[in-house]
């Protein structure tokens, strides 16, 4: 096959020239160092074999391709078609969605294995991270090829960016559930208070709440939903306040207080969650108005009950 012209792809780094002459070798690697230097791009581990593999089926799709047009001319309509893929794709969240039950369920479960001494359920939400660490990991990477490829403006950019926002808050969460879990298996044998348990599943309860919420108002494009999300996070902050007055009344058993200290540290990760999910709100007010402001910040006040 003769290669007419010289062929590109922009991936944040450099340009890499197609080689001159004639056959499918040629193609190949070509088509290799374009995907090895897009993994670089975009932080994606890649040996030499990989992205050969990678490179020969591109080359397969492109055999087909209409005699009179031009190896580049093939080669970006293939990137394009890709890139549509992938649009569509987030268009419909199903990604973001996936990872939105990924991080729910790991968070209940922890505050359940805190509350119910379950310490099956904590190592269950230990190892059902990497699950949502890979997930995050694969949609990161699929928008950065989107962006490579694409260069999304207008909505089409606010849509990518909250998605991309939205799935770190997604992923930290599902970090603050294992850091809730650690808590509980560190404290296991410790004495507990049955008060601060109590306000921990309570704290549990509204932030799993507030996760559903956000990610709906994500789904749905709602304005009004997200908005709520402020209020919903008062009784969070309030929980989180308590739940520390409470562990200092253990003081004087020694044992009790140390569970207590890291009954507190589980309540910050809780309110943690909350913020992450106010966080998204606001990703979702971006995304329908253009116009990025957060909805609470270090100065607010919360009203008291």
């Amino acid at each position: 096959m003769r290669c007419e012209a010289r062929a590109s792809l922009e991936v944040g780094v450099e340009r890499h020239a197609l080689p001159a002459g004639d056959g499918h070798v040629a193609e190949v690697a070509f088509l290799a160092a374009v995907a090895r230097e897009h993994a670089v791009a975009t932080g994606t581990q890649m040996g030499r074999d990989a992205a050969t593999e990678r490179a020969q089926l591109l080359a397969r799709a492109l055999d087909d391709r209409d005699p009179s047009r031009t190896f580049t001319e093939a080669h970006d309509a293939h990137l394009q078609d890709s890139g549509r893929e992938v649009s569509a794709e987030f268009g419909r969240g199903t990604g973001l969605h996936d990872e939105r039950l990924l991080a729910l369920g790991p968070v209940q479960r922890s505050v359940e294995a805190l509350v119910r001494h379950d310490d099956a359920m904590a190592e269950r939400v230990i190892g059902d991270d990497d699950e949502i660490d890979q997930l995050y990991l694969q949609i990161d990477h699929d928008i950065l090829e989107m962006l490579a490829l694409q260069s999304p403006v207008a909505t089409q950019l606010r849509l990518v960016s909250a998605i991309l926002h939205s799935c770190l808050h997604l992923e930290r969460i599902g970090d603050q559930a294992v850091n809730i879990a650690k808590l509980y298996l560190a404290t296991r044998d410790l004495p507990p208070s049955q008060t601060l348990l109590q306000q921990l599943d309570e704290m549990g309860t509204h932030v799993v709440t507030m996760i559903r919420t956000a990610m709906e108002a994500f789904r749905a494009r709602d304005l009004e939903l997200c908005m709520k999300l402020p209020k919903m996070d008062d009784p969070v902050d309030r929980l989180n306040r308590a739940a520390h007055l409470e562990a200092l009344k253990l003081a004087d058993d020694p044992r009790a207080l140390d569970w207590g200290m890291h009954m507190n540290l589980a309540a910050r990760a809780l309110e943690r969650v909350g913020d992450n999910a106010v966080d998204i709100a606001e990703q979702v007010g971006f995304l329908i108005t253009g116009e990025f402001r957060e909805f609470t910040d270090a100065s607010h006040e919360v009203a008291e009950a």
